[in-house]
């Protein structure tokens, strides 16, 4: 399975906005993979190392869900940053067969 992200690398975002996330999941033949769970995790950088990982809060309902949707060939993502604090955080994707992309996101 490969994948394709929105964006690989987030820079900075400020606290409290959304971040709308997108990923495309293919089979070895590139046909889009629709019925795979994905996802998504965080882990704040602290000093050299990562505090635990936390599940993410989407913005759209259920708020408590780190699910990804899947529509129209992708799956999405809104991430809700109103509960992180500012630093530099790391966004796991993940899938039953383990992590699919981690993308570095500094909040400002």
């Amino acid at each position: 399975t490969s994948t394709t992200p929105s964006s690989s690398k987030l820079s900075h975002v400020k606290a409290g906005s959304c971040v709308p996330l997108k990923l495309t999941l293919t089979d070895s033949n590139g046909n889009p993979v629709p019925n795979m769970v994905v996802k998504l995790y965080l882990a704040k950088q602290v000093g050299s190392g990562w505090d635990p990982e936390i599940s993410a809060t989407s913005t759209t309902n259920p708020k408590n869900d780190n699910t990804f949707r899947y529509v129209g060939g992708q799956y999405m993502y809104n991430l809700d940053t109103s509960t992180l604090s500012t630093g530099n955080w790391e966004l796991r994707i993940r899938a039953y067969y383990g992590l699919i992309q981690s993308i570095p996101m500094t909040v400002v």
